[in-house]
């Protein structure tokens, strides 16, 4: 039986759903600059794997998903509507000059789609795991198991990122490249799934589970570590407040331990399916995209686009954790006053 202030399972999917169409539409701006930032590197496969030019600037979908459009032969034609980007704020200004202000929510359908059913999984699944694991709640000692927040995270983010995996496969695509369509994109995934099954839509998931997997095991640890200590130095136990700081802090932390992950991950994505497109036999490892990334841009490569990321995960983090803690506290209240 459950307690009488005990948020039902239906309340917290209206809390995590809520958090999750809001962080999307005020975020996904930085998303699209971090992932164009990151995949304007790309070509470091091309010279070396013997790769046609065209292919380096075809407007394909990633994996199995890879198509061609019309007139590609023509790489520097391709290469003139592409646009180097130096920078985070250079890419905020001239995005939106070159593509339309539209642009920078390039990908909200698809990403709305994976924060909907993935933020309902992971916040659901970690909230009642960290109690299974002897987490307590709204517990200010300082002899709480933080191994808990730690397990219950990593797990609820590898089940989460395994049942949407495919649509953030997508969504890398449709933001990193311009002209991509959401006809052309429904189009290539039917006959990909006809043709190969559903193993291709599957193939960046090792890669999204290097990143995100310690991300939310650092995150969770730090934002459950600072809550009750922020609450202590307030003197307050405020249920918005303090979650938006204590995530904040914890988001960005988490967010820079694992930035060489994410360009890893972006790079390792979006080049698989060009060499299966060009007929490659063998595709890079993630280990082997790090070595390249190293060799060809250093530090730089793997900091590609960490300002707009960081921005992005820690304001991210603190929304969505923000407006879950002050939705949960809404509806205990309301359960109690029933």
């Amino acid at each position: 039986m459950s307690k009488p202030d005990a948020v039902k399972a239906s309340q917290q999917v209206v809390a995590s759903c809520t958090g999750a169409f809001i962080t999307a539409l005020f975020l996904t701006p930085f998303d699209v600059v971090k992932t164009r930032l990151q995949a304007q590197q790309r070509n470091i496969y091309g010279p070396k794997a013997g790769l046609s030019q065209r292919l380096l600037f075809c407007p394909s979908l990633v994996n199995q998903l890879c198509i061609c459009g019309a007139g590609v032969a023509d790489a520097s034609a391709i290469a003139a509507t592409r646009h180097h980007f130096v920078g985070t704020l250079d890419a905020f200004l001239r995005i939106p000059q070159y593509e339309g202000i539209p642009s920078l929510w390039r990908g909200l359908s698809p990403t709305l789609l994976i924060s909907v059913p993935g933020t309902v999984i992971y916040y659901t699944s970690y909230d009642q795991l960290k109690v299974q694991l002897g987490f307590k709640e709204n517990y200010s000692g300082s002899d709480n198991n933080m191994w808990a927040p730690a397990i219950a995270g990593s797990a609820a983010r590898i089940f989460a990122v395994s049942v949407v995996s495919p649509i953030e496969l997508i969504r890398t695509k449709l933001q990193a490249q311009k002209g991509n369509n959401y006809t052309e994109l429904l189009s290539v995934v039917r006959q990909s799934i006809r043709t190969d099954g559903i193993r291709p839509l599957y193939r960046g998931l090792p890669a999204a589970l290097v990143r995100d997997v310690p991300f939310s095991a650092v995150l969770w640890v730090g934002y459950e570590a600072l809550k009750p200590r922020l609450c202590r130095a307030f003197q307050t136990d405020s249920t918005f407040a303090v979650p938006f700081v204590a995530a904040i802090i914890a988001g960005g932390v988490a967010g820079v331990v694992t930035q060489p992950f994410d360009v890893i991950k972006t790079h390792h994505q979006m080049t698989v399916g060009e060499l299966e497109e060009a007929g490659a036999e063998k595709f890079p490892s993630m280990l082997s995209t790090s070595r390249k990334i190293w060799q060809h841009y250093g530090w730089t490569g793997l900091c590609a686009g960490m300002t707009a990321r960081i921005v992005k995960v820690a304001t991210a983090c603190a929304i969505m954790i923000s407006t879950y803690e002050f939705f949960k506290s809404y509806f205990r209240r309301q359960n109690v006053s029933v």
